[in-house]
């Protein structure tokens, strides 16, 4: 099929890259295969979808977004239910379905963001727009009269965190037109993660910076103002290196976040990290 031809070029491009080998494209070829099937069985039966859908999380559907497939060729119904579940998340109200590191439209991303702050008439307006820039402006619009929204722009993108119950993680990428909504299991490149931790330190009063070695590692190193349980530490940072560190009468967790060039901390990673550290949770 023509669409499913286009389709499996687009996810082969997202995953596999340029130099993708030929093992890569064989095995985005059989997903797009196995999923088109799944996809068609799992939009037979409502409730399944709502649910229980035969992709965990809607996975594929954030796939096919991020690969900016075209319209026609993602579920409808799935990314009806999808937007409703972020509507719900960012609102705080329970969601049926786990909905982290969820990718959907810019468009429809502002269009939740304005119901979240209130703000009415402006879905005609949201739809009209064309440019990367009117929909900047549109989204600055709505951030201004937002409360418990902190927010920053690196580059093309803008990092939005929602406070309801916890933090939410949104990443708006205005290039790409998508959003990624609850990001927790991801990593950041090393711009969204000097731009999130900047904004988590200011929320929570915490006070760090970030320390390049000679070697190219990066170490956020953050003071230490409440008694630290280490064990919570381990926990939170699993399988990454962490010091305490005494300096001029204070202590001060060293967190290595870059390692030869390659951020090795998720989404949740940092979060919970200086949340904890503020005495809010453990």
């Amino acid at each position: 099929m023509a669409v499913a031809k286009d389709k499996t070029q687009k996810l082969i491009d997202l995953i596999c890259g340029d130099d993708g080998g030929s093992v890569c494209i064989l095995a985005i070829s059989q997903l797009v295969s196995t999923m088109e099937k799944t996809c068609e069985e799992c939009m037979k039966d409502r409730k399944t979808l709502l649910l229980d859908p035969l992709c965990k999380d809607r996975f594929y559907l954030s796939l096919l977004i991020e690969a900016e497939v075209s319209s026609d060729e993602i579920p409808k119904d799935c990314y009806r239910m999808r937007l409703e579940e972020v509507k719900k998340l960012l609102n705080g109200k329970a969601v049926p379905l786990s909905v982290h590191d969820a990718t959907i439209k810019v468009k429809d991303f502002i269009k939740i963001l304005a119901g979240v702050v209130k703000i009415k008439g402006l879905s005609k307006k949201i739809h009209d727009a064309s440019q990367k820039s009117e929909l900047i402006s549109i989204m600055k619009s709505i951030l201004e009269k937002a409360d418990n929204i902190d927010h920053t722009d690196i580059s093309n993108k803008t990092i939005i965190i929602v406070y309801q119950n916890k933090p939410i993680v949104n990443v708006i990428d205005f290039s790409r037109r998508i959003a990624h909504v609850n990001l927790e299991i991801r990593r950041p490149d090393i711009d969204t993660l000097r731009g999130l931790t900047d904004l988590l330190m200011r929320r929570y009063e915490i006070s760090g910076k970030f320390h390049e070695s000679l070697i190219g590692n990066v170490y956020l190193q953050l003071d230490i103002v409440n008694n630290l349980d280490i064990s919570v530490i381990t926990r939170i940072l699993s399988d990454v290196g962490v010091a305490i560190l005494d300096r001029k009468n204070k202590k001060v967790l060293s967190v290595k976040v870059v390692e030869e060039g390659d951020v090795v901390v998720t989404f949740s990673q940092i979060v919970e990290l200086i949340r904890y550290l503020s005495g809010e949770s453990e």
